[in-house]
């Protein structure tokens, strides 16, 4: 999961009713006063996404999972 570039403000938890079904874990690893940069890597990221899609078969690239991670942090993450 990656937050907009900035200083983070605050930190807003999602409830687990709201997340979507596919979403079985989220962590954040961010905290207010925590500078967010550009990822370039796993070391960089602001956190971690876990879905799980039992009854989809892989026909090719997943796309979905990004898609969701980047409306979470946008959720998560207050920036400045």
């Amino acid at each position: 999961m990656n937050g907009k570039p900035g200083t983070v403000t605050g930190v807003h938890l999602p409830l687990s009713a709201d997340l979507p079904d596919s979403v079985v874990s989220v962590q954040t690893w961010r905290k207010p006063g925590d500078v967010i940069v550009k990822s370039h890597d796993s070391n960089t990221r602001d956190g971690s996404v876990q879905f799980y899609w039992p009854d989809d078969p892989v026909n090719g690239l997943l796309t979905e999972h990004l898609e969701m991670s980047r409306q979470l942090a946008g959720q998560i993450y207050s920036v400045r």
